[in-house]
Parts: structure tokens; sequence; C-alpha cells
């Protein structure tokens, strides 16, 4: 009998399929838009690291500042656009 994997294999797993899935960079900004709608800054903090992380660069280990976020986005190839929020 095939014993199941343990949670640190599957999480393991996860990570490795979403990292590879954040290749993709129009997957990689669905991915953040849609943590955006969240308008939790640690989600998004969280979601820009997994995304740099997919495309292999650097990070400072701290949480990043205003500057280092959207430069961030700047070599990812991304920007930053307002819309007019929808009426409830």
């Amino acid at each position: 009998m095939k014993a199941e994997p343990s949670i640190s294999h599957k999480t393991g797993s996860y990570k490795a399929d979403l990292l590879e899935r954040l290749r993709n960079p129009e997957y990689a900004t669905g991915y953040l838009m849609a943590v955006l709608e969240e308008h939790d800054e640690t989600a998004f903090q969280l979601a820009l690291r997994d995304v740099a992380e997919a495309q292999h660069l650097p990070l400072p280990a701290t949480p990043l500042q205003w500057a280092e976020a959207t430069n961030l986005l700047r070599k990812l190839g991304l920007q930053l656009r307002l819309d007019l929020a929808q009426a409830a």
C-alpha cells in the first residue's frame, strides 16, 4: 500500500506548481489583480514575492516599500492602473 504524501510534500508541490504558472505573464497579472481586489496589503506583498520568485528577481528580506513594489512591478513589465469602482 502506498503511503500518502506528507503535508510538507503537498505544500512544496503546490508552491512549485504555482511558481510554474506565475512564469506566464498573463497568469501572473491575473493573480496579482485578484489579490489586489482583496484589499489586503500583506496578501499583495506575498503575491508579489511569489511572482518575483517565479521570474527569478531578487527581493529584500523586509516588507516592500512603495518605491520597491512599483520598481518590481516595472521590472515584471507591469503597471498599476486605477478604475472607477462599481457603485454598490
